[in-house]
């Protein structure tokens, strides 16, 4: 999903918002019987997470929140757990992409990308 969000800082709120909405119009529309397990991943620090953590917990309520197994980090907390959907914040905008070539980049992106044993979604603000 490409939004015109902006980076400030290790947060981007405009991709909090599209990630914080999908999760809750996802939600809102789905029955028990259907429930699926959601996690948020942010590539570029905690304070993004924390964000989306906040946000989510306000707009679903604690109890949806444990009930579709929600969790929200950077990849390390990831590590040996998957979800049915994932969202993938990339945080960074045009202007403030930093190089992320060393070889712990590329660890945190591969445990990110092989997390989703259904479906990711990937919340941009730069193009490809």
């Amino acid at each position: 999903v490409r939004i015109h969000g902006q980076k400030v800082g290790k947060i981007n709120e405009r991709e909090c918002d599209e990630i914080v909405n999908q999760i809750g119009q996802y939600i809102d529309n789905c029955t028990l019987v259907k429930k699926r397990s959601i996690g948020v991943i942010s590539l570029v620090g905690e304070e993004q997470s924390r964000l989306i953590r906040g946000r989510l917990l306000d707009r679903v309520g604690p109890h949806k929140y444990k009930l579709h197994n929600i969790l929200v980090g950077e990849p390390p907390s990831f590590q040996g757990a998957e979800r049915d959907i994932v969202f993938l914040s990339m945080v960074c905008s045009p202007g403030s992409v930093v190089t992320q070539s060393q070889l712990m980049h590329a660890q945190r992106v591969n445990v990110a990308l092989s997390r989703a044993r259904d479906r990711m979604v990937l919340v941009r603000s730069i193009d490809t």
